[in-house]
């Protein structure tokens, strides 16, 4: 779906004043566009904790510039904590994108990353249905998506009382789920361009559509 920029840009400034005023108005997000710059947003104003639930960390979401500097922000400040509890099992890091394979690989102390088992499915499938991603921040933000084909969600910036119930959820799931044991290769990423040294030292540059991608 496409955005126009000064109508993005327009949500942006929504989302600052919202967030500067500590605004408890509910905030809704109508594509991944706008899904990414509410996550920017909620990040950029997070203190201490981040706890995100999602299918598997690796959607557009996920790789859409704005997200992607506003986690990686997270990350600097170690007294942030950042929990990821994922549907899948996303052992295969070669299935991020490329900047959260290599966080991934610094072994972060403050990013946690766990997939659900039978045990831990049952909690999240107790309260919530299926087909939904959340995420808290701290203990007054959230972002509930309900609509994970269309990115579309609803949120605030100040909202404790439904922050403590879906955290109460997270939390109890994420202490039964295991433990994501990534699994690392040399192989190239489907962010890459895949590089070949030829015998005279020239590099070949092959287009991953050229490529086939098991």
């Amino acid at each position: 779906m496409c955005t126009t920029s000064s109508t993005l840009e327009r949500y942006k400034a929504e989302l600052k004043k919202c967030a500067d005023a500590h605004s408890s108005e509910r905030i809704t997000n109508k594509n991944e566009e706008y899904a990414a710059a509410f996550y920017a947003e909620l990040f950029r104003n997070t203190d201490s904790t981040v706890k995100i639930f999602c299918e598997g960390a690796h959607s557009c979401i996920w790789r859409n510039p704005e997200f992607q500097e506003g986690f990686e922000n997270l990350l600097k400040t170690p007294s942030i904590t950042v929990l990821i509890l994922t549907e899948e099992n996303v052992e295969n890091v070669e299935l991020f994108p490329e900047y959260l394979q290599t966080i991934i690989k610094r072994k972060p102390e403050n990013l946690q990353f766990r997939h659900l088992n039978q045990e831990a499915r049952e909690i999240i499938s107790s309260r919530f249905e299926e087909d939904v991603n959340f995420a808290v921040f701290d203990n007054d933000k959230f972002r509930f998506e309900f609509d994970k084909t269309h990115y579309t969600a609803y949120g605030s910036f100040n909202d404790p009382e439904i922050v403590e119930e879906i955290q109460r959820y997270f939390d109890t799931a994420f202490e039964k789920a295991d433990v994501t044991d990534f699994k690392f290769s040399d192989s190239p990423t489907l962010d890459q361009y895949i590089m070949v040294k030829e015998p005279n030292n020239a590099t070949t540059y092959y287009s991953m559509e050229k490529e086939s991608v098991h």
